[in-house]
């Protein structure tokens, strides 16, 4: 088993109850290549993997769903009991988004180079997709918030921010803290 590795806030929340308790059967998962399920055993987060032997415990387990690539994937769980061909199952579907910063310009920012430009590129959704509620936030390195970029185009893409008032903000944070700032 892998032990995970990103950061808890890259993950999302899933759980999975198996009903009724005390039975012993075969869990069985069936993930797309574009996502990474987890499960908490012993104090550890592992990748899920098959279990022949699997008992069911009439609880809800806690899971983490990690995003590997852009696109549109499933996630599907089933539980066969011994000496059962009953087999109960169920899908999710998953829709693994990716935001990044494509660039910032100019870089490094001196004083007087006017407007700065932010481009930045959304991938994962079908083609005419959207994202909801696209934002970019800059914060200086204490995590103060200086601009807040929000109702940006939230379509499948490469886009641009002009910020023409960013020279002034940049100042400050120049005086402050020597070129740093953080852009998310």
């Amino acid at each position: 088993n892998h032990q995970i590795v990103v950061p808890d806030s890259e993950l999302k929340t899933a759980k999975l109850t198996v009903n009724p308790g005390g039975l012993t059967g075969e869990l069985k998962w069936d993930i797309t290549a574009n996502v990474k399920v987890w499960r908490q055993i012993g104090g550890n987060w592992v990748e899920v993997v098959d279990e022949a032997q699997y008992v069911s415990q009439a609880v809800t387990l806690d899971l983490k769903v990690e995003g590997i690539t852009a696109g549109e994937g499933s996630v599907k769980v089933s539980f066969t009991p011994i000496n059962t061909e009953i087999t109960i199952s169920d899908t999710v579907k998953v829709t693994v988004i990716n935001a990044e910063i494509v660039s910032i310009m100019p870089n490094p920012y001196m004083p007087g180079s006017g407007n700065i430009t932010i481009k930045y590129k959304l991938e994962g959704l079908p083609v005419g997709g959207e994202f909801g509620g696209t934002s970019i936030s800059v914060s200086d390195k204490n995590n103060v918030l200086v601009k807040q970029f929000t109702g940006l185009d939230s379509t499948v893409g490469t886009h641009t921010i002009i910020w023409s008032g960013g020279e002034e903000a940049v100042k400050r944070l120049m005086k402050k803290y020597s070129n740093v700032y953080l852009i998310c």
